[in-house]
């Protein structure tokens, strides 16, 4: 994804937006279903220290 994107990406999970999270990860094109698939699965689980350890590295 564009360093824009992953930058949206990380802000909405710093602030725990998962509404903005799934508005963004519907963004990612369906040849990459699997890492959509498994974001939704993060943020269902509330696991956003997860995805911030990922995102803060990248942006």
């Amino acid at each position: 994804m564009p360093l824009e994107w992953l930058k949206q990406f990380h802000q909405a999970d710093l602030r725990g937006d998962d509404a903005w999270m799934n508005d963004l990860i519907t963004q990612i094109p369906e040849s990459h279903a699997e890492l959509a698939a498994t974001l939704t699965s993060i943020i269902e689980d509330f696991r956003f220290d997860k995805i911030t350890a990922i995102t803060e590295q990248l942006v």
